[in-house]
């Protein structure tokens, strides 16, 4: 999420917001106003004491609430009904708690009985919708928003969480209806106007989110949030000019934004003006010189971008200074991996599991980079490591299966494997092709052809899956596709000596 000086905050929830939103739901309630205690001698004060049992308690509730002791809170209120009996206030104070302390079963039973004790009682919907969306239960929560906005159609912040909803469901069209509907509610809102340009933003309709960022801009001329995600919407149209503009605005309001910098510098290094991107990754680095964020991320966009020394640079000067970081040594890695270096990406690889042994894309770039340099045995032992620690990590899972292809020596493994890939990514070309592959090494000619023509679809222009398909076609007899292929292959990769070959074999 952006960082700033100014920052304004989102319409959309995020969960992070659930314990703020559960205090904020009581804010107007008088009795929370009175209780204004800012030390602990509220506990022992004899004219609270004195107080009739339930005020006592529910004011020693208040007061450990204020002080974020949850449970000392709930304790205290639920103390409260022993005296008054069923109360909605106390049961939705009690239901915000136990929701605070993951407890959703007791949470769940407090705040219904708020709500048959109040039926007109809308916080107690809205936070039973927070329960649903922590059960992953979303009609659940979106019948209870909407229950509170048919009580009052203005609820501001039913509408911000309804919409909230609709954007993780995938239902855009909705989301901006509410969004809409908050604007009749509130039409000067630089926030509502943010979160459309956003939401458009994802939606790639660029102009509409142009529009909707610039009337944030126009109300809050210093939100930077909005300039930042403007700046996104230019560089994403090839505006680069706009976009540094948008950029270079936020980092004059706030020159703590490394962000800014950062893109700053990305986008004037690939517009071929090294001496301005270079000042920008250097003011990032001297925010905070011991922060190995401004190097990873300088050295990251000058690897995104080919430029190696500049990238060798940052971290050498990174390590000089003693940055003991993982990501700086997964970036060295991946330079010494760039540059053939297979000796030294391996040390550094190794590194970087010492600093964060629990990474398993670590894992899978040291088995690649023992791959690469010949060493299939230590490659298939650390990516077996890796497919068992890291179970969703999709391309460690097709690069052993792959490897075990190639090696024609466990196909069954390597079948289930590249299936698991395909699992977890169902559209992955590559991975298509390997299962593809795989069949074929079986000797199962037609489901390979069927697999590796539909990776073709996905990757017409992939040399590998072009020349796997030669190899298919000439296998099936048919000598002038199988041709066609390799020639295409040829063509994508004009330095591959084992398809020249193949052709002109044929030619013979």
């Amino acid at each position: 999420m952006f960082r700033s000086r100014k920052a304004k905050g989102f319409l959309v929830i995020f969960p992070g917001l659930v314990l703020l939103f559960a205090w904020e739901a009581f804010a107007d309630d008088p009795a929370v106003l009175k209780a204004t205690y800012t030390d602990t001698r509220i506990l022992s004060d004899p004219g609270v004491s004195a107080l009739s049992g339930s005020v006592e308690h529910y004011i020693k509730g208040v007061y450990y609430d204020s002080e974020g002791k949850t449970r000392d809170a709930v304790a205290e209120y639920e103390k409260v009904l022993g005296f008054s009996g069923d109360n909605a206030l106390i049961h939705l104070k009690i239901g915000a708690g136990y929701l605070v302390l993951d407890d959703l079963a007791r949470a769940s039973e407090h705040l219904d009985k708020a709500a048959g004790l109040d039926p007109g009682n809308k916080k107690a919907g809205l936070l039973k919708a927070l329960i649903f969306r922590k059960k992953g239960d979303i009609e659940g929560a979106r019948i209870e928003y909407e229950k509170a906005l048919s009580v009052d159609p203005g609820d501001i912040a039913a509408m911000a969480f309804l919409a909230d909803l609709y954007i993780k469901n995938g239902e855009s069209d909705k989301a901006l209806a509410v969004y809409k509907n908050m604007l009749e509610v509130r039409k000067n809102d630089p926030l509502i106007y943010f979160n459309l340009g956003v939401l458009f933003s994802k939606l790639e309709k660029y102009g509409e989110a142009r529009n909707n960022l610039e009337k944030a801009l126009k109300l809050d001329n210093e939100y930077l949030e909005a300039e930042m995600v403007l700046g996104f919407v230019y560089e994403v149209e090839g505006n680069y000019k706009e976009a540094v503009r948008a950029y270079s605005k936020v980092s004059d309001i706030d020159p703590l934004f490394k962000e800014a910098y950062a893109r700053c510098g990305y986008l004037e290094y690939i517009q071929g003006n090294t001496l301005e991107a270079s000042e920008k990754f250097r003011k990032m680095i001297s925010l905070d010189p011991s922060d190995p964020e401004a190097y990873i991320r300088a050295s990251s966009i000058y690897i995104a971008v080919g430029a190696n020394l500049e990238a060798r640079k940052v971290l050498t000067e990174a390590v000089e200074k003693g940055i003991d970081n993982a990501e700086i040594y997964s970036n060295m890695a991946h330079l010494d991996m760039n540059e053939g270096a297979l000796d030294a990406a391996i040390k550094n690889y190794r590194l970087a599991l010492d600093k964060d042994p629990g990474n398993g894309l670590y894992k899978f770039y040291l088995g690649v980079a023992f791959d690469t340099k010949g060493d299939q045995k230590e490659a298939i032992r650390i990516l077996e490591e890796c497919v068992k620690t890291s179970p969703d990590l999709s391309d460690a899972f097709n690069y052993l299966g792959y490897l075990y292809v190639l090696a024609g020596n466990d196909l069954d493994r390597a079948e289930q494997l590249i299936k698991k890939a395909l699992e977890l990514d169902p559209d992955n070309g590559a991975y298509i092709d390997s299962l593809g592959w795989a069949y074929f090494k079986m000797g199962k000619v037609d489901e390979a052809l069927s697999s590796v023509k539909k990776a073709s679809e996905l990757l017409p222009a992939d040399a590998v899956v072009l020349d796997h398909l030669g190899d298919i076609y000439s296998a099936k007899g048919d000598n002038t596709l199988a041709l066609e292929k390799w020639k295409a292959s040829l063509a994508a990769d004009p330095k591959n000596a084992e398809v020249r070959a193949k052709i002109e074999k044929v030619k013979k």
